[in-house]
């Protein structure tokens, strides 16, 4: 009897685990961005990090780690026109290796653009299925990626916009404003 009932768990596992494998991380929820202003999520997930940029550019980083329930999708910020994809190792905080990563610069039709880039946890290969090409225009809360297993994905933006949200709290990717314009702040 005690090993029937630890079959019928494992069996259970089993399935959760297929289900999750085959079905549940692939789902893709309709995402309606908010009102016009501000900066909107990218990713769904936990807040990491908020800090100021280093570099010629000055402005913001904002990190969103993905939980491995989250949903796989990235989104863009803003609308406006993917300038560069680039795949480099990139150097992130609390990392003592570089972590390989793809980078999505995106130019804003008003203003400054905001930079989006998936990084994969330290000594792991980063797989994203990239939808937009260098040149293409893409919308506010347009789908820009799909990232197989889980990543950080950092947004980069300027000082034209002021942070909304703060470390520990959850957002949902294109609907959650992350940062609004300075003048509204």
């Amino acid at each position: 009897m005690r090993y029937r009932k630890l079959l019928i768990g494992l069996g259970a596992a089993a399935l959760a685990a297929a289900y999750y494998q085959r079905s549940y991380r692939y789902r893709d929820p309709v995402r309606l961005p908010p009102d016009k202003t501000g900066l909107v999520a990218p990713a769904d997930g936990t807040v990491a990090f908020v800090r100021r940029a280093e570099g010629p550019g000055q402005g913001w980083q904002l990190g969103v780690a993905l939980s491995p329930l989250s949903v796989r999708y990235i989104y863009a910020p803003q609308d406006g026109t993917v300038q560069v994809l680039t795949r480099q190792p990139v150097r992130l905080p609390e990392q003592s290796r570089p972590a390989d990563a793809l980078t999505l610069a995106l130019s804003a039709s008003l203003g400054n653009g905001a930079d989006v880039t998936l990084a994969a946890p330290a000594g792991t290969r980063l797989v994203a299925r990239t939808y937009f090409s260098a040149g293409e225009p893409v919308r506010r809360g347009n789908k820009l990626a799909f990232l197989e297993r889980g990543a950080l994905v950092v947004l980069t933006f300027g000082e034209e916009f002021r942070p909304a949200v703060r470390v520990g709290e959850r957002v949902t990717g294109a609907q959650t404003v992350l940062a609004r314009p300075a003048a509204e702040v």
